[in-house]
């Protein structure tokens, strides 16, 4: 029994970390080892947050001290209006520790904290609205029977998870102005990440050479003025074929995967142009003249034209034509 419990919890923080890097437009989770901890703290610290701010209020009044404190004015009105609030910062405190620790990114805490603000009042004001619809409702539980608790466990799930994802895209979005302003469709054109993919690297190996510290993907990202998921999309690719790293105690940092003498425009441009769903083994054979096949300086000068003439005299008989 305590096996299935610790493995849903873990499959169920799996499942929010999911989420929160497609909301971040983060590829890759944490390694192992990060994600350990980070889940043991998420574990430990949210559903202690969760469950003191559910139980803090009848705590507080149920003191014998506390009864004699609410006595004296105007300790009696603090103490009152502390009490009522105090659930709802646990709640904002427990939001913004899961949109700063569970992201494979560096969340802002500003910006994880507005986000837990806003989070938390719709949580609270969700719980009430709930606790009302549930107490109005009996009717429902004399027609489902045994079904009306599952029901209801279902559609406060729901608006648990709505309110959650919520908070996190609001975080994305404070964080990433850029992502909202003026946002449009960009065209993933060959050209665009061959561009973004030398851009990347240039940017990272200047301070490295210098011994300088390494830049923050954001940074990289808003000095480029390209959205957020491009710039993602072609470090990821430049990460996997080992030109790029993450570093930093974040892992926010790029820096060059391997020596500077070892990395060349061409690893670059290869890493970026290459087919990592293996499409192209999948093209026909004489889908591509085989000419076309492997890039050179010269081929790119000849004409399609040139291509079709050859073509037809490759497969001319001997004799034909004589």
């Amino acid at each position: 029994g305590l096996a299935l419990l610790i493995y849903t919890v873990i499959s169920l923080v799996q499942k929010i970390e999911r989420s929160f890097n497609m909301i971040w437009r983060v590829p890759e989770m944490r390694s192992l080892s990060q994600r350990f901890s980070n889940y043991l703290s998420v574990i430990m610290i949210g559903p202690l947050l969760m469950v003191s701010a559910i139980g803090v209020t009848a705590s507080i009044f149920s003191s014998e001290l506390m009864q004699q404190i609410i006595e004296i004015e105007p300790f009696g009105s603090v103490i009152v209006l502390v009490s009522r609030f105090t659930p709802f910062f646990l709640v904002v405190l427990a939001f913004t520790f899961v949109y700063v620790f569970i992201p494979n990114t560096r969340v802002k805490l500003r910006y994880a904290f507005f986000a837990g603000v806003i989070a938390g009042v719709s949580w609270q004001a969700a719980s009430m609205l709930f606790a009302s619809f549930v107490a109005d409702s009996t009717r429902y539980a004399a027609i489902y029977s045994g079904f009306a608790a599952g029901i209801f466990a279902l559609i406060w799930t729901y608006l648990n998870w709505m309110i959650l994802l919520l908070g996190a895209s609001l975080a994305f979005y404070l964080q990433n102005p850029s992502s909202v302003a003026k946002r449009r469709n960009v065209q993933l054109s060959p050209e665009l990440q061959e561009h973004v993919g030398l851009a990347l690297v240039w940017l990272a190996a200047k301070p490295f050479s210098r011994g300088e510290p390494a830049p923050q993907q954001e940074t990289l990202e808003q000095s480029l003025r390209v959205p957020g998921e491009v710039t993602r999309l072609i470090s990821d690719k430049l990460i996997r074929a080992g030109v790029l790293s993450l570093a930093g105690d974040q892992g926010d940092r790029l820096v060059p995967g391997k020596a500077l003498d070892l990395i060349t425009v061409g690893s670059v441009l290869d890493a970026v142009r290459r087919d990592e769903d293996k499409v192209v083994a999948r093209l026909p054979d004489d889908a591509v003249p085989e000419s076309l096949r492997v890039r050179s300086v010269a081929q790119e000068k000849l004409t399609f034209a040139e291509l079709l003439r050859d073509q037809s005299g490759a497969h001319r008989e001997p004799g034909e034509g004589e």
